[in-house]
This record gives C-alpha cells, sequence and structure tokens, in this order.
C-alpha cells in the first residue's frame, strides 16, 4: 500500500529521502560520483550457503523472480549490449546482484546516455532483497568485480547514488569508495540541463548530446 511504501522510505532514507523524490518528480535531479581503484586491498567472504555466478540468458525468469516487472527483452538488452551481471545465489533463487557496464551506459538516475574510458567500468542497479541483507553480499560480490576488473587491466569503478539513498551511501563507504564529483539535471517538459563534475574534477565522464547511446533495461517495478 501507499503508506507502507512512505514507512519504509522514512525507514531506509529518512525525511528528506522523501523530500528529494518529490523534488526529482518536478524535475531537479542530482546525485554523487563515487569511485574506487581497482588496486585497492579488498576481500569479502561469501558466507556459507550461497553461490555467485555472472547472469546468462537462461537466467531470465529467476531474474524476473527477483526484480518483478523486468522485461524479457530489457535484461537481454542489458547482456546484448555487453553489460554483466554478478548474482548471489540461494537454492530459491537470486539473493542480490549488481549489473557492471562498459563504455556507454543508459543512466536510469538521468535518462541518458553517459560514456566511459575504456579502463574505467560502471556499477549499477545494484539490489539485495531485503531478508538477506546485512550478510555482506554486496561486498562478496565486489570482491568478484575487482578480481575480473584487475584481469582485465581495468584501472578504476566509478558508480552514482543520489543523496538520499543512505542504506546504499553507507555500503558503498565501506567498501572503499570515495565521493568524487557530482551530477545535476533540470528538466522542463522537452528540455533538459545537464551539470556533471566528474571523478577527474572536469566534465567526465561524458554525457553524449541528446543523450545518444544505447538503450538499457528500465528499472524493474
Amino acid at each position: 500500500t501507499p503508506w507502507r511504501l512512505v514507512r519504509t522510505l522514512l525507514r531506509r532514507e529518512g525525511p528528506w529521502g522523501l523530500v528529494w523524490r518529490a523534488v526529482k518528480r518536478l524535475g531537479y535531479c542530482r546525485a554523487w560520483w563515487f569511485v574506487r581503484q581497482v588496486d585497492q586491498p579488498w576481500h569479502a567472504a561469501l558466507p556459507a550457503g550461497f553461490t555467485l555466478r555472472i547472469l546468462q540468458p537462461g537466467d531470465l525468469e529467476a531474474y524476473q523472480r527477483f526484480r518483478p516487472g523486468t522485461q524479457a527483452q530489457d535484461y537481454l538488452g542489458y547482456l546484448s549490449q555487453g553489460h554483466r551481471g554478478y548474482a548471489v545465489w540461494t537454492r530459491s533463487g537470486i539473493a542480490a546482484a549488481t549489473w557492471v557496464g562498459r563504455d556507454r551506459v543508459m543512466s536510469r538516475t538521468l535518462g541518458q546516455a553517459l560514456a566511459f574510458e575504456p579502463d574505467e567500468w560502471y556499477l549499477f542497479d545494484a539490489y539485495t532483497r531485503p531478508e538477506y541483507r546485512g550478510r555482506r553480499l554486496q561486498a562478496a560480490i565486489l570482491t568478484a568485480i575487482l578480481r575480473d576488473a584487475i584481469s582485465a587491466r581495468q584501472r578504476r569503478l566509478l558508480l552514482l547514488i543520489e543523496p538520499h539513498n543512505r542504506p546504499s551511501l553507507a555500503s558503498r563507504l565501506r567498501c572503499g569508495f570515495e565521493r568524487a564529483g557530482w551530477v545535476r539535471q533540470i528538466r522542463l517538459g522537452p528540455w533538459r540541463w545537464t551539470f556533471i563534475r566528474g571523478p577527474d574534477r572536469q566534465p567526465h565522464p561524458r554525457c553524449p548530446a541528446g543523450g545518444a547511446g544505447q538503450e538499457a533495461p528500465r528499472r524493474p517495478g
């Protein structure tokens, strides 16, 4: 119910979370860049009873149970664009997942594409089912991502978090990410103005004009 959703948001994000969600619907959006160098030491073991593997096309139905509302073309679109989904599984299905994008990724926060350097990976759409939160599943996923990033000779990981998302902020800070810039966007009807101050203290990653770029799945639900 709507009131249950409001109570959940208040508990997770506080009153300012509701305020910023309302402001975003009116046309103003802001988010922070976070960055982590891949050569920084990190290890988090996967708890007993869980397994971790990369999502495949055949995992579509399991992912739809994990994120109800996901359309088949959206999920398969992720994979066809070269994005990689890291998922933690239990016997009953997926417990947590994070997607990793390269080159150019459609940001749902901004509604337009972001371009990245060849040695950068962008983390997005991280989610853990409520009953498994507090088990450090996302920390274990990050361990796998960093291992693969080092093998692929990547330099750093980046992600965007909206300031009201306090659980994600706390989780990523514990995992060694550092705040490194911001994004602000104003929307007025068909017009959009996006201002980016990236981790290098310049407008980077780039935001292609008009949001041109590959389409990515919509947020489930």
